[in-house]
């Protein structure tokens, strides 16, 4: 075989295997909060959703660990969502710390997809910038964890995502920002269609290319 030709099957596997990768990455159960930035007034309310997505993962509840600064933001109400239906919560205002744990009442009832675990409103306290955030560690039962029927934590903390709030004074308008580019992995379960048109373009060109090398070869 020609030297273009071996080269061509090499890329060919490389191309599949980090397409292959990123698919799989981007299939794992995560947490995350919506909406991912927000802008709201001092003194006003404002809603979180707490969502997971499990993906294909057959899963029977859901921890979530969240922090937020004391100063700027406060808890009013946790309420619980669609995906599983019972929550408990326990709220520290005083330290910025949120517990939610979101189950089935039914115990080993499971269920897989995306959803909404729970409805979070918030107040603000002052104007500036504040993080509300999911601790998240992998390998962790203490922290935010997706449990499935046998009780293996099947979170990836690289996916699981919290929300930047920026507070402003009351009455005055927000100066707007170009939109920011998302930092996290797509959601679990969804493939970029840009992959796979990489992948086959890829595909055609390779074979074009070996194609080319095997007439030259026989001629």
């Amino acid at each position: 075989m020609k030297k273009p030709f071996i080269l061509g099957l090499i890329l060919l596997v490389l191309i599949f295997a980090v397409s292959t990768e990123t698919i799989f990455a981007a299939s794992k159960p995560r947490l995350y909060l919506d909406p991912a930035t927000n802008d709201v007034e001092s003194g006003s309310q404002f809603t979180l959703k707490l969502s997971i997505d499990a993906g294909t993962q057959s899963v029977v509840a859901a921890d979530a660990k969240v922090s937020f600064p004391k100063a700027k933001l406060e808890v009013v109400s946790v309420k619980v969502g669609t995906y599983f239906d019972s929550i408990t919560k326990i709220i520290g205002n005083r330290t910025g710390n949120l517990e939610i744990h979101a189950y089935n009442k039914v115990q080993g009832e499971t269920n897989t997809g995306s959803g909404d675990l729970a409805t979070i409103i918030f107040k603000s306290l002052s104007p500036g910038q504040a993080v509300v955030d999911l601790t998240c560690t992998d390998g962790s039962t203490v922290d935010s964890n997706i449990a499935d029927v046998s009780g293996n934590d099947l979170i990836d903390c690289l996916q699981t995502a919290g929300s930047e709030i920026s507070i402003l004074k009351a009455g005055v308008e927000d100066v707007a920002t170009p939109t920011p580019t998302p930092s996290k992995l797509p959601k679990a379960g969804n493939m970029n269609p840009s992959l796979i048109l990489l992948a086959v373009g890829s595909l055609s060109l390779i074979l074009g290319f070996s194609a080319l090398a095997f007439q030259k070869e026989i001629i």
